[in-house]
């Protein structure tokens, strides 16, 4: 049993889901190793086991440069091999990027007043200029995706992404001015690439803002995790099929 964190796949892979490796990296950039599940063209992918805490080098920190990079490289996998519907666990991050790196792996452009490439992690997005759409994996342009996960923080704001969990992957309170005016400008030049705004959405802070990501460029929605892996694993007719019968 999982909630849309660490050991999503794991259960879906118990009930009866393909496992499928893929080399990744973690959310500093070493190079880590991970999986994702499949059955036919879904896939359910987990944030936590390529980019969450638990990936850490050492149990290191890193709340300014931390990055969701890996997580797209997963996707990327999952998409190349077909799937169209993929379901992300973003329980259990490690960093506050606003699910940029994700979407960095996938092909989108975040270019400073310069024109070169952002670097990756929260802190860079204080540069970020404008969006750059056009190179997005054509298959993510036409697949469905779904959120897994139990909290439903904006992005911004006192109750937000940065204020409410940057300090859990580590920053002080100077990183935590920095993070929030890295997602506050993320927020504004995604806005004017999508014409959407989601950072007070509800659940916009969701994988501590990789929600955001998602939803305002691959279209996201969202779903409580815990039900979300219930379905996945069938629990309901696994409970019914096991459930003693009474003779009378």
């Amino acid at each position: 049993m999982a909630d849309g964190g660490d050991g999503t796949v794991a259960a879906a892979v118990a009930a009866g889901w393909m496992p499928v490796a893929v080399k990744a990296t973690g959310p500093t950039g070493r190079p880590i190793a991970t999986s994702y599940a499949v059955r036919g063209s879904t896939a359910v992918v987990e944030l936590a086991s390529a980019v969450g805490l638990v990936t850490l080098p050492g149990g290191e920190l890193d709340p300014l440069g931390a990055s969701t990079f890996g997580l797209g490289t997963v996707v990327r996998h999952a998409l190349d091999e077909g799937a169209r519907e993929i379901i992300v666990g973003v329980g259990g991050s490690a960093s506050t990027d606003g699910g940029a790196g994700m979407l960095q792996a996938l092909g989108v452009r975040i270019l400073d007043a310069q024109g070169n490439d952002v670097e990756h992690g929260g802190a860079a997005l204080r540069h970020a200029a404008r969006v750059d759409l056009s190179g997005l994996h054509p298959a993510a342009r036409g697949a469905h995706f779904q959120l897994a996960c139990d909290v439903d923080n904006p992005l911004l704001g006192p109750n937000g992404a940065t204020a409410v969990y940057a300090p859990q992957k580590g920053a002080d309170a100077e990183e935590l001015v920095v993070l929030e005016d890295a997602m506050t400008q993320w927020a504004r030049v995604v806005r004017t690439a999508t014409g959407r705004d989601d950072s007070h959405t509800c659940r916009g802070g969701r994988g501590r803002g990789t929600a955001f990501g998602a939803m305002s460029v691959l279209g996201a929605t969202t779903r409580p995790g815990i039900d979300t892996v219930l379905d996945l694993i069938d629990f309901r007719a696994q409970a019914c099929r096991d459930r003693p019968r009474h003779h009378g």
